[in-house]
């Protein structure tokens, strides 16, 4: 009976806890929402208004414990230092609700008038969040530059432990852009100044970084040594479960030089330690290193049951990226001896790869539909407001008047509503229709991709099977990035640019960094691919998705229709307050007729039957030039 009573206890608890969470989490969302509400208000508010909003602003965060202590806003303060306040923690607050964009917004608002005061602390905050944020949102050019403009505000206080805390947070944002190279000075120079302070915390840390980085170099070596390093300092130390993640990244080169027996002592004796600290995604992440190592030593049995062993917390997590490469590693491990559950893996880790793209094109469209809604209510609030107006202007007229402008605002009304109806039907069309393209096309042709690949291992190179699988392959791979052409001229079309697509950055480090990316191909097809600017460096407002798919398009484009020992030359140059992008190639050239119709959809010229293509891609060009108020021009003779 005692047991029993024990037991109803725990569960009034449990339900006692739940319930408590949901009331957070509940006035967690209303807080949101208020502070959101307020700050639109503020914006619009005349400078006397926006005093009293600020002491509500604040008020709000106060009740919610985001200070310390109660924050109390100085009196007498002017209207910009108002607005530099509100803004700086509104920046602040929404960073901590994970509302990135908006608190990238206010972050940068507050910058400029913080630099006015010379408010050295909380512009070096202010910097610090926009770094972090842009961070977030994958924006690692502006991450870049603001966690550089921190470090150039820390380096006058000499404290070398803040100032390798500066470097290594830029070493991090450079390894996660995929640019090794770059960070590896940056986390170099951290582990001196960090060495210097004798801060072992951060050593360890950035010993860490620096291995990942030398790793992404496939210098493993090197990658070992500086593992190997943090390892020993986390030890000396006590940081048992610090080290036990420092083990698994020592496993990570020894993997990839084939040393695979010493790699495995590595990580069994990182397992025990990573699943007595807690530490559940380092453990699974090491549990896919030792499937890894079974697999190759052809030990399917045991690759499996350590893929096995990290798939439930990885799908629980719903860490895509991770759950792909178990499900992979299931699939290999089990298709030999059990090809129906391998299967099932199989179109498991097809989706995932997938998942990514979806998300992507459902949250494109989410937003562009409160876009249009929040665009419908302004249009909404303005057209109210010019109603009233007119009435009372109107109404000192003749009473005739005044019936005919309400009978033709109605009839107006009437039209704008159908308008309305007509867009959103044809907008829920179009979302279906590209919707429903995505998971029964590329899905599908993800798994006929993986299947030819398989059968291209396990058929001979030269035999009619591997060649009729390669050919499957080759086709597949077109079909695929036809449809993700399709998608995005269809993104286009039905979506405008949004304000927070634009970014202002050196558009010259863009392009070349996308030139860099072609080269090998360009050398494949025996072409010389030449970046040469006119200007090393200009900063300018572009839509970097945008940007890519020009670039890449162009370049791609004169590679493909190129003779062997020639040249693509791209020059950019300014012109006013406009960037010109210019790519010339030595190719087959056009006829007048055929310049005037490349930028239609699905046009192919016919001069060249080698390079037959989609006829997509000049025309995503054009739109996406257009879509940045822009022009593009050909000029071409043949031969």
């Amino acid at each position: 009976m005692k047991n029993l009573y024990c037991l109803t206890y725990l569960k009034g608890l449990l339900l006692l806890l739940t319930l408590c969470l949901h009331a957070i989490h509940a006035n967690a969302v209303e807080t949101h929402q208020a502070v959101t509400a307020l700050l639109t208000e503020f914006d619009r508010a005349n400078d006397s208004r926006q005093e009293r909003l600020a002491v509500r602003f604040f008020d709000i965060l106060n009740d919610d414990g985001f200070f310390d202590e109660p924050y109390s806003m100085p009196k007498r303060w002017n209207a910009d230092s108002i607005r530099a306040e509100v803004w700086y923690n509104a920046g602040l607050y929404l960073f901590d609700c994970q509302d990135y964009s908006a608190s990238i917004a206010y972050s940068s608002k507050a910058l400029t008038l913080l630099c006015k005061r010379k408010d050295k602390e909380k512009t070096a905050d202010c910097l610090s969040y926009l770094s972090s944020g842009y961070f977030r949102v994958s924006d690692y050019a502006n991450a870049i530059k603001y966690a550089k403009e921190v470090l150039e505000m820390d380096k006058p206080s000499g404290d070398k432990s803040v100032i390798s805390c500066d470097l290594s947070n830029i070493a991090a944002i450079y390894l996660a852009s995929k640019r090794p190279k770059e960070a590896l000075p940056f986390a170099l120079e951290a582990i001196r100044n960090s060495t210097a302070a004798g801060d072992s915390l951060r050593m360890a840390i950035q010993s860490g970084i620096a291995s990942e980085i030398y790793y992404n170099l496939n210098d493993n070596a090197k990658a070992l040594e500086y593992a190997t390093r943090a390892y020993r300092i986390d030890m000396r130390q006590g940081r048992t479960g610090k080290a036990a993640i420092r083990l698994c990244q020592m496993a990570s080169p020894l993997m990839a030089m084939r040393e695979y027996a010493k790699a495995e002592g590595y990580l069994q004796q990182a397992l025990p330690l990573l699943k007595e600290s807690g530490n559940m995604l380092s453990y699974s992440i090491a549990c896919n290193q030792l499937g890894t190592i079974a697999l190759a030593n052809n030990n399917g049995r045991l690759a499996a049951e350590y893929f096995r062993a990290a798939l439930p917390f990885f799908a629980k997590q719903g860490d895509f990226y991770n759950e792909s490469k178990t499900q992979e590693g299931l699939y290999r491990a089990l298709k030999s001896t059990s090809p129906a559950e391998a299967m099932r893996h199989l179109e498991r880790f097809t989706l995932l790869k997938d998942s990514i793209y979806r998300h992507d094109m459902q949250e494109a469209i989410s937003e562009h539909n409160a876009k249009y809604k929040n665009e419908e209510l302004r249009l909404k609030y303005e057209y109210e407001g010019r109603l009233r107006n007119a009435i009372v202007w109107i109404s000192a007229l003749i009473l005739i008047l005044a019936v005919g402008i309400i009978i033709l605002l109605l009839y107006l009304n009437r039209q704008r509503k159908q308008k309305h109806d007509i867009i959103k039907a044809a907008e829920q069309m179009r979302t279906n229709f590209f919707t429903n393209i995505t998971h029964e096309f590329r899905t599908p042709l993800t798994v006929i991709q993986s299947a030819a690949q398989e059968q291209m291992r396990l058929s001979p190179e030269d035999s009619d099977m591997h060649r009729n699988a390669e050919d499957i392959l080759r086709h597949g791979q077109r079909l695929l990035s036809l449809i993700n052409q399709i998608l995005d001229i269809a993104k286009m079309t039905s979506t405008g640019v949004r304000e927070s697509d634009w970014k202002h950055g050196d558009v010259v480090e863009f392009i070349s960094v996308l030139c860099e990316s072609h080269k090998a191909y360009a050398a494949s097809r025996g072409v010389t691919l030449i970046y040469a600017p006119q200007e090393e460096q200009v900063n300018m407002d572009f839509v970097p998705d945008y940007m890519q798919k020009i670039v890449q398009n162009l370049i791609s484009n004169a590679i493909k229709f190129s003779k062997p020992d020639s040249r693509v030359l791209v020059t950019t140059r300014t012109k006013g307050s406009s960037l010109q992008i210019y790519v010339s190639d030595e190719g087959v050239g056009m006829k007048a007729q055929q310049t005037k119709d490349i930028f239609k959809p699905f046009y192919q010229a016919s001069n060249d039957t080698r390079n037959i293509g989609t006829g997509i891609g000049l025309s995503l060009v054009k739109l996406a030039v257009e879509k940045m108020d822009g022009g593009i021009e050909v000029h071409s003779v043949p031969d």
